[in-house]
Protein backbone atom coordinates (compact mmCIF):
# COMPACT_ATOMS: atom_id res chain seq x y z
CA UNK A 1 0.00 0.00 0.00
CA UNK A 2 1.22 3.53 -0.56
CA UNK A 3 1.64 5.59 2.06
CA UNK A 4 2.95 9.19 2.31
CA UNK A 5 5.79 9.77 4.61
CA UNK A 6 6.81 13.09 3.84
CA UNK A 7 6.51 14.96 6.86
CA UNK A 8 9.53 17.99 7.03
CA UNK A 9 8.81 18.48 10.94
CA UNK A 10 10.00 14.62 11.83
CA UNK A 11 12.42 13.18 8.73
CA UNK A 12 13.06 9.71 9.13
CA UNK A 13 16.83 8.76 9.63
CA UNK A 14 16.49 5.78 7.08
CA UNK A 15 15.61 8.06 4.29
CA UNK A 16 18.02 11.08 3.93
CA UNK A 17 17.12 12.76 0.90
CA UNK A 18 17.44 16.65 0.31
CA UNK A 19 13.81 17.62 -0.75
CA UNK A 20 14.10 20.83 -1.56
CA UNK A 21 15.25 20.05 -5.43
CA UNK A 22 12.88 16.75 -5.63
CA UNK A 23 9.13 17.08 -5.61
CA UNK A 24 8.74 13.37 -4.01
CA UNK A 25 5.22 12.14 -5.87
CA UNK A 26 4.34 10.80 -1.99
CA UNK A 27 4.04 7.10 -2.74
CA UNK A 28 6.68 5.22 -0.51
CA UNK A 29 7.10 1.16 -1.27
CA UNK A 30 8.23 -1.29 1.46
CA UNK A 31 9.74 -4.70 -0.02
CA UNK A 32 9.43 -8.03 2.06
CA UNK A 33 13.80 -7.41 2.62
CA UNK A 34 13.25 -3.73 3.98
CA UNK A 35 14.13 -1.81 1.13
CA UNK A 36 12.18 1.58 0.93
CA UNK A 37 11.56 2.47 -2.55
CA UNK A 38 10.34 6.37 -3.40
CA UNK A 39 8.85 7.81 -6.14
CA UNK A 40 10.73 11.62 -6.77
CA UNK A 41 10.91 13.47 -9.45
CA UNK A 42 12.99 16.66 -9.92
CA UNK A 43 11.09 19.76 -9.06
CA UNK A 44 12.70 21.67 -12.31
CA UNK A 45 13.73 20.89 -15.77
CA UNK A 46 17.05 22.20 -17.06
CA UNK A 47 17.88 24.12 -20.21
CA UNK A 48 18.61 22.67 -23.21
CA UNK A 49 21.70 21.90 -23.38
CA UNK A 50 22.34 21.67 -19.39
CA UNK A 51 22.02 18.41 -17.43
CA UNK A 52 20.32 19.31 -13.66
CA UNK A 53 23.79 18.82 -12.38
CA UNK A 54 24.90 21.85 -13.73
CA UNK A 55 21.49 23.85 -12.76
CA UNK A 56 22.24 22.01 -8.70
CA UNK A 57 26.14 22.99 -8.75
CA UNK A 58 25.06 26.95 -10.12
CA UNK A 59 22.29 26.87 -7.48
CA UNK A 60 25.45 26.11 -4.95
CA UNK A 61 27.46 28.71 -5.82
CA UNK A 62 24.01 30.89 -5.52
CA UNK A 63 23.29 30.05 -1.65
CA UNK A 64 26.65 30.20 -0.50
CA UNK A 65 27.54 33.52 -1.99
CA UNK A 66 23.96 34.70 -0.79
CA UNK A 67 24.60 32.93 2.69
CA UNK A 68 21.72 30.78 2.65
CA UNK A 69 21.49 27.21 4.74
CA UNK A 70 20.04 24.99 1.91
CA UNK A 71 19.36 25.33 -2.02
CA UNK A 72 15.62 26.39 -2.22
CA UNK A 73 13.28 27.45 -5.23
CA UNK A 74 14.35 30.71 -5.64
CA UNK A 75 18.34 29.74 -6.14
CA UNK A 76 16.94 26.95 -8.76
CA UNK A 77 14.99 29.71 -10.71
CA UNK A 78 18.13 32.05 -10.77
CA UNK A 79 20.30 29.41 -11.29
CA UNK A 80 18.22 28.33 -14.87
CA UNK A 81 18.61 32.18 -15.23
CA UNK A 82 21.87 32.39 -14.98
CA UNK A 83 22.63 29.45 -17.47
CA UNK A 84 20.75 30.51 -19.96
CA UNK A 85 22.04 34.02 -19.89
CA UNK A 86 25.66 32.49 -20.38
CA UNK A 87 24.40 30.04 -23.20
CA UNK A 88 22.54 32.11 -25.23
CA UNK A 89 23.71 34.86 -27.21
CA UNK A 90 22.03 38.31 -27.27
CA UNK A 91 22.31 41.72 -29.24
CA UNK A 92 21.45 43.66 -26.12
CA UNK A 93 23.12 44.19 -23.25
CA UNK A 94 20.59 43.11 -20.63
CA UNK A 95 17.72 40.71 -21.61
CA UNK A 96 15.24 42.61 -19.69
CA UNK A 97 11.60 42.84 -21.55
CA UNK A 98 11.44 46.28 -23.30
CA UNK A 99 8.23 48.14 -24.23
CA UNK A 100 7.27 47.55 -27.98
CA UNK A 101 5.71 51.22 -28.78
Amino acid sequence: MAANTLNVLKPSVNNLTARIFVRAAGLDFEDPLGLLIELASYRFEPPFGCTHADVLLEAHKIRVERGDYNIDQVHLADAIEALVGRSRGSLSDDRLPKDPY
